[in-house]
């Protein structure tokens, strides 16, 4: 089948420029010069005397146009189903993504920078912000999500196990992380006839545990959202030598 064929039976979308603005989170100016410099597909229609830019949807960039598909019911499922720590990891990101949108280089470094002073308690890195770019790009929202990351390939803790210890673990009153390794290695042995000698150590859980979940969402999941706010979260200094 050929390509006139193709798009006969599976028409383009057309967007307007100010949903493309949207989309993109870029001004106008911006978006047109995206067009003329053939980074997104577009066309020119005369409407009322007037010149108007529609975009072609599907030549926008993945988190464009994740913008619109995470708005799907399984896309709104899968992030209500995940824990609060994941969640506020996720929600973080987006922020430090977009307000860091365009920067590279010595100009991101400086951002991180300030970013950390401003934001103690959702520190970053220069690392951290790529990786979460790119995860961003190919998943949308969900890619943030720390259940959705794939580092499964830097550890000795497969995927299997480490969700079914950190299902322990990441509970508000839950067992100690020894304890929940314990269990995990239980029920590795009884549903995958695992010996403990070929089971990951209590330590390698500890440490893909705490590469992938920031401290402040551990705290969070294991005592809750009051301890949370007392430990981490923003409060002002007030100086009572001006108060009679």
């Amino acid at each position: 089948m050929d390509c006139n064929q193709t798009e006969k039976n599976n028409p383009p979308i057309w967007i307007s420029i100010s949903e493309a603005c949207r989309l993109l989170n870029l001004k106008e100016k911006t978006v047109k010069d995206y067009c003329r410099s053939g980074k997104i597909s577009y066309k020119v229609e005369l409407i009322k005397k007037s010149l108007n830019y529609f975009i072609r949807f599907d030549s926008l960039p993945n988190y464009a146009k994740n913008k619109v598909i995470s708005n799907s019911q399984e896309s709104k499922k899968k992030y209500s189903e995940a824990p609060d720590w994941a969640k506020i990891q996720a929600e973080k990101y987006i922020n430090v993504i977009h307000q860091s949108e365009n920067l590279k280089g010595e100009e991101l470094k400086d951002f991180i920078e300030k970013w950390n002073i401003k934001n103690p308690q959702f520190k970053t890195s220069y690392p951290s912000i790529m990786r979460m770019r790119k995860r961003y790009n190919e998943d949308g929202v969900l890619g943030l999500l720390s259940r959705y990351g794939n580092n499964a390939s830097r550890t000795t803790v497969n995927n299997k196990y480490f969700e079914y210890f950190k299902n322990l673990y990441l509970v508000e009153g839950g067992p100690s992380l020894r304890s929940c390794w314990d269990i995990t290695l239980g029920y590795a042995m009884q549903e995958f006839g695992i010996s403990k000698y070929e089971f990951p150590s209590c330590t390698s859980f500890k440490r893909r545990l705490r590469r992938e979940v920031p401290k402040q969402s551990i705290y969070l999941a294991r005592y809750g959202q009051s301890a949370w706010n007392r430990k981490y979260g923003n409060y002002i200094e007030r100086d009572y030598s001006t108060i009679i």
